[in-house]
């Protein structure tokens, strides 16, 4: 199982994926959307919430649907909601996988030190082998440009 988050790391992460799956094996991309509710702050009503709800999966859904039609079709997959480590080892143990190849973010001068908070989680709660891809930490400028160009070479695509 390969989590993605849907940015160009996911190819990266993807990529490593396949290099790990075996013949007859089955690849399964999971993309988990953060739920609202767990990080608000502050109560917001009940039906602007679930409103907010499906519009998030509306929009990972599609996201998901044209980056398993662009980098890997045919390959199945798992759209959740929730909190992301918790929940890609939920699919992990409901698809009884037996490898999770999941990224992580980091940088700095400390980075070969550590894990992505969620990677730890997943490394730590898993009951399966997880391998873990390091990836660099963009800034929010260098994130804004990648998100551009996708877009763009996307309605390139679709004229």
């Amino acid at each position: 199982m390969v989590p993605v988050d849907l940015s160009e790391d996911s190819e990266i992460v993807l990529e490593r994926g396949k290099f790990y799956q075996q013949e007859g094996d089955e690849l399964i991309l999971c993309h988990i959307v953060p739920d609202p509710a767990e990080f608000a702050g502050f109560h917001i009503p009940n039906m602007s919430t679930n409103l907010a709800k499906k519009e998030l999966m509306d929009v990972a859904r599609k996201e998901l649907v044209e980056f398993v039609e662009d980098f890997a079709p045919g390959t199945a997959y798992r759209l959740v909601m929730g909190a992301p480590a918790r929940e890609i080892i939920k699919v992990a143990e409901e698809e009884k996988v037996d490898l999770i190849v999941i990224g992580s973010h980091r940088g700095g001068a400390w980075a070969h030190l550590f894990v992505s908070n969620a990677s730890e989680k997943v490394i730590r709660d898993a009951m399966c082998e997880v391998v873990v891809i390091p990836l660099s930490i963009d800034t929010e400028e260098q994130l804004i440009k990648r998100r551009a160009r996708r877009k763009k070479d996307r309605s390139g695509a679709q004229s």
